[in-house]
C-alpha cells in the first residue's frame, strides 16, 4: 500500500459555532490542533512519528515536532 504524506491530504468541513475561538487546527487535516486554556493551553499532535514512512515524510514530521518543541521552550531536542 503506498504511503500518503500529510501535505497530500485535505479534509473540508464546516466547524460548529462552539468550536470557533476555542480550537485552532494548525494544519488542514487535523493532525496538529491547538487548544487554548486560560493563560496557556495544549497542542494535540497526532503525527505518527514512529510509523514506517518515506525519508521525505520522516524529515517533515521531524521538523514539525522540532518547531513545536522549540516554540514551547524546549531547546535541547535530540531527535527521534
Amino acid at each position: 500500500m503506498p504511503l500518503v504524506g500529510i501535505d497530500n491530504v485535505r479534509i473540508m468541513r464546516e466547524l460548529p459555532e462552539w468550536y470557533k475561538g476555542r480550537v485552532y487546527p494548525l494544519d488542514n487535516v487535523g493532525g496538529l490542533v491547538r487548544y487554548p486554556r486560560g493563560k496557556g493551553g495544549f497542542i494535540l499532535n497526532q503525527l505518527n512519528i514512529s510509523a514506517p514512512d518515506t525519508k521525505e515524510n520522516m524529515e517533515k514530521k521531524r521538523r514539525i515536532l522540532e518547531v513545536i518543541l522549540l516554540n514551547l521552550g524546549v531547546s535541547n531536542f535530540d531527535g527521534m
